[in-house]
């Protein structure tokens, strides 16, 4: 019986010794290393390309934004100088409905720019933009 306890003891060594080698094996371990090292070398390049895109996704609205901000200025001018010739002529309605336009499309630019740096898809755009006091 002791015979067969000593056999069975070692025979658990060697096998234990051969696992940890084949553990312990440099090429397993670099193998290893590089594989872990492809796999966040491709979540990196997922996660690169999902942030340059965002970032020309937000560049596109930037420049539509200012580019609405340049023509609601640009009509909020020409409104103000129509009402500057409806007051020149003697009518003063017309020229209080003009002020009236170039003010509300002067009110309408921080909405405009606001809109173009929130997040797109987020809960409180869509909160922004369903609200009975904003118009966009």
């Amino acid at each position: 019986m002791i015979r067969f306890t000593t056999r069975a003891i070692r025979y658990l060594g060697a096998f234990l010794n051969g696992k940890l080698d084949e553990v312990m094996d440099p090429r397993v371990q670099i193998e290893q290393a590089i594989a872990e090292a492809q796999r966040q070398h491709g979540m990196l390049s997922d996660q690169a390309g999902a942030v340059i895109g965002h970032q020309r996704e937000l560049e596109i609205k930037i420049a539509r934004a200012g580019t609405e901000a340049s023509r609601l200025r640009e009509c909020a001018g020409q409104a103000l100088l129509l009402a500057e010739r409806s007051r020149a002529s003697g009518d003063a309605a017309r020229a209080a409905n003009h002020e009236a336009t170039a003010t509300r499309g002067t009110h309408r630019q921080p909405q405009v720019a606001e809109r173009s740096t929130k997040r797109k898809g987020g809960s409180k755009q869509k909160q922004d933009l369903n609200t009975p006091g904003s118009s966009p």
